[in-house]
């Protein structure tokens, strides 16, 4: 099975569908099955894996629309990967979207200077890298389960510890309370909340609509 190849293989085998080269190869293309989307998936999914978005979006483009909706996995691309568990209605091209979107991000947080804009751009990138191994796993996986060939457990614990980090250090950069305030109530840590940023709109949204301070966590 392709998915269970080495990635490099993938990467070599690419050459032979897109331009053989030897008469044994150009015999062997012609009277061959040429999964061309589904090998480029593949290839995309698996730089998804590594956080090579980059290079996962070189193969993703050259996957055809609609394709995914005839995955097996289609139905369980419906979060928006920057959110927390929140339905998305736009899964066109769904993991695409998702690489440039991280692009966008990897890119602000190199060369912005504003506090606000890149703490944000930090979280929205842990919060994909978070998704991507959890309620958005098709992003990295054909399926979830320990049958799974890709699956290693410690590997995607290491990604979400990772994730984590990088949430934490967007929080702790952020210099708008309102703001800050705002993604803790949106990763459901109402309590630090209302406790850290009591004077903001969103904390007197959070008392206005709790009953118990104990509710806030």
């Amino acid at each position: 099975m392709l998915d269970e190849a080495p990635l490099e293989c993938l990467i070599q085998y690419e050459s032979l569908l897109t331009g053989p080269s030897s008469p044994l190869e150009k015999f062997l293309h012609a009277g061959s099955y040429v999964g061309h989307d589904y090998h480029m998936d593949i290839i995309g999914t698996r730089f998804i894996r590594e956080m090579k978005y980059d290079i996962a979006a070189r193969y993703l483009k050259k996957v055809s629309d609609g394709y995914e909706d005839r995955l097996n996995t289609s139905e369980y691309m419906k979060f928006d990967p920057f959110e927390v568990k929140s339905p998305t209605k736009n899964i066109r091209r769904y993991k695409l979207k998702f690489v440039t979107r991280m692009l966008d991000y990897e890119y602000i947080v190199k060369n912005c200077t504003d506090p606000d804009v890149v703490g944000e751009a930090r979280i929205r990138m842990g919060l994909g890298i978070l998704s991507s191994f959890r309620y958005c796993w098709p992003l990295t996986h054909y399926s979830k389960s320990e049958y799974d060939p890709w699956y290693d457990e410690q590997y995607a614990q290491d990604m979400i510890a990772y994730a984590q980090s990088m949430i934490e250090k967007g929080l702790e950069s952020l210099k708008s309370q309102e703001l800050a305030a705002r993604f803790y109530r949106d990763l459901y840590q109402w309590r630090t909340a209302v406790e850290k940023f009591p004077e903001t709109k969103v904390a007197e949204e959070i008392r206005s609509s709790c009953d118990n301070i104990v509710n806030y966590r």
